[in-house]
């Protein structure tokens, strides 16, 4: 895709340097910013960029999508994606590798155990419990605890995790209650993280566990570890709202004023409704905008790929379940490991470890108003 913009922009060439994980890119950012020496454009999660457009160091988007002569039609975008971009005033980002969670399912032992597709958090713990009672595996796994949480806070009725005074809201006992669910399904051996596995993909390929909620963009890795063992599929993941997740694209303004101008050329065409489908269907991520996701080559597509029409069928369910606050990175940590684990694992007691990630959370998000 890039070439084929570079072969149609005489004036512009984009050159793709690959930096590794995102925890790679993260920091090698971090030190190009204290040289001063950033690139053009980047991708990143919301969070990791907070830092640089506190800094002013980030293009306003919308300069250029206002724009008479190049702007472009910033609604086309799926809304959920387009907001989380926005940040401190600005449109800081626009969308691009963006992805949701799926529930990942071993259709050999859901027919074989005689059990059914769960369509509700609560129904897929019934279904673990039984699976589990029948065979003495773990029936249900999760991938990511943080979006775990963030569904959980969600579901308990609480939008904003912060009121204007810096207190969270994540205290309530709904949140515990739900909490202590969890805590005893782990307990009982029905329910999982991915633990030294980091990912779920391969305990389900090996057959330790019946269904899991993870990435739609990794689905990919599970055919891999399944390597045709037995049949597998996907669902919509069991939640009344769920995370629509993964990085965007972002121009730094540091560079040249040419620089900049070709790096929102270059967003602008990857971001294009055709080629969003391209990519979207190459990768397991889904199309950024609302034509994409309307248009014929991506329904043919959905009715080709279990994932493809999971995704398409939750896009109405798809929410911002984390606002981005400064610091957000750092409490992502606490809350995958410190916190979420430990209480799930039964490690911590539930009320005292919420009470201390409230006060971590607001002393790391920086809330003290």
């Amino acid at each position: 895709m890039t070439d084929t913009f570079n072969k149609e922009n005489e004036f512009i060439t984009v050159k793709l340097v690959n930096q590794g994980t995102y925890t790679d890119l993260n920091q090698k950012l971090t030190a190009a910013s204290s040289g001063g020496n950033l690139p053009a454009l980047a991708m990143g999660y919301m969070d990791t960029l907070s830092p640089f457009v506190i800094d002013g160091k980030v293009a306003d988007l919308n300069d250029y999508l206002n724009n008479s002569e190049i702007g472009i039609d910033a609604k086309n975008y799926f809304e959920p994606f387009l907001l989380e971009g926005q940040l401190d005033g600005i449109q800081a980002a626009l969308p691009f590798n963006k992805s949701s969670e799926v529930l990942i399912y071993n259709a050999t032992e859901m027919k074989k155990a005689g059990l059914e597709v769960p369509t509700t958090f609560d129904k897929a713990l019934e279904v673990a419990k039984a699976y589990h009672k029948k065979t003495g595996k773990a029936g249900l796994g999760i991938d990511a605890p943080t979006n775990l949480f963030g569904t959980i806070v969600n579901e308990c009725g609480i939008e904003e995790w912060a009121n204007d005074k810096g207190e969270f809201q994540f205290t309530d006992t709904c949140v515990q209650d739900k909490l202590k669910v969890l805590q005893d399904a782990a307990k009982e051996g029905y329910f999982r993280f991915a633990g030294e596995d980091k990912y779920m993909s391969g305990p389900f390929g090996n057959g330790d566990t019946l269904m899991y909620i993870g990435s739609s963009a990794g689905t990919s890795f599970v055919s891999m570890a399944v390597d045709g063992k037995f049949d597998w599929s996907v669902a919509p993941a069991p939640y009344k709202s769920v995370v629509q997740q993964g990085p965007n694209i972002f121009l730094f303004n540091t560079v040249t004023p040419e620089q900049e101008f070709a790096g929102y050329e270059y967003i602008k065409y990857m971001t294009s409704d055709e080629n969003t489908v391209a990519w979207a269907i190459a990768t397991g991520y889904m199309p950024v905008t609302n034509k994409g996701l309307e248009s014929a080559e991506w329904v043919k597509f959905t009715k080709e790929n279990p994932t493809a029409k999971a995704l398409t069928e939750q896009v109405k369910n798809m929410k911002i379940l984390f606002k981005v606050y400064p610091g957000s990175q750092e409490i992502n940590s606490i809350m995958n490991g410190e916190f979420m684990i430990s209480v799930i694992q039964g490690k911590a007691d539930i009320k005292t470890a919420i009470e201390k990630f409230a006060s971590d959370a607001k002393a790391t998000y920086g809330l003290n108003k």
